[in-house]
């Protein structure tokens, strides 16, 4: 599913993620079977997703290089260039939900005081125009080429987001427990989730947000 203009879409947290003209915005819906693979792909579709995006676009405009901030926004010239949404309907568990935004011709505004971040855009790094569609058959297929690895290949997925971390050797803030902690972001483990040096020790987290 894709959309032209999102004017009410929602990103992490609930956060708004709207987009324009040179923005591209789709919707995969992917099979979440069979049930014996669901744990597997809820430990590993989020950053698998990520990385699929950052093979295809680092691919297709090389040199160029970008970074994923755990669990899986693409980061580009010190920007997000990239969000991304998992959701599951516990109704139809046999189906999970995609959700991308990337900017291609445009950098929306998504000043947050909380997130401290800010937005790049593709066309305005690689410096020639692009038309946001043209990349649309290239990125799916990057992405569910990196999503079916999950059942035969875990190990090259978090191998790239390794290498690809925004927050390793960086002082970082993360959610645990309804509370916000902070501590040195060690890398990623080898499960894909986050590692961290706290002042109770060093400690893993697996879900939730962690920023610089």
């Amino acid at each position: 599913l894709v959309a032209d203009q999102q004017v009410s879409g929602r990103g992490r947290h609930g956060r708004r993620w709207d987009s324009d003209g040179g923005t591209l915005t789709f919707t995969l819906i992917i099979s979440n079977e069979p049930p014996e693979h669901r744990e597997a792909m809820g430990q590993y579709c989020s950053f698998a997703v990520g990385v699929g995006i950052s093979r295809f676009l680092e691919y297709e405009f090389s040199p160029l290089r970008t970074s994923v901030k755990w669990p899986n926004d693409i980061y580009l010239a010190g920007g997000k260039l990239a969000g991304i949404l998992l959701e599951l309907d516990g109704r139809h568990p046999e189906y999970l939900v995609i959700g991308v935004g990337v900017n291609i011709g445009s950098v929306p505004d998504i000043t947050d005081t909380n997130t401290r971040q800010s937005a790049s855009g593709l066309t305005q790094v690689i410096g020639r125009k692009i038309e946001r569609y043209q990349l649309l058959d290239g990125l799916v297929e990057s992405i569910l080429e990196a999503v079916s690895e999950i059942s035969n290949d875990p190990i090259s997925l978090v191998r790239d987001l390794r290498v690809r971390c925004l927050l390793t050797g960086e002082k970082i803030e993360y959610q645990l427990d309804g509370m916000t902690h902070s501590g040195l972001c060690l890398g990623i483990s080898e499960g894909g989730g986050l590692k961290i040096a706290s002042t109770e020790g060093d400690i893993e987290i697996t879900s939730g947000e962690a920023t610089r």
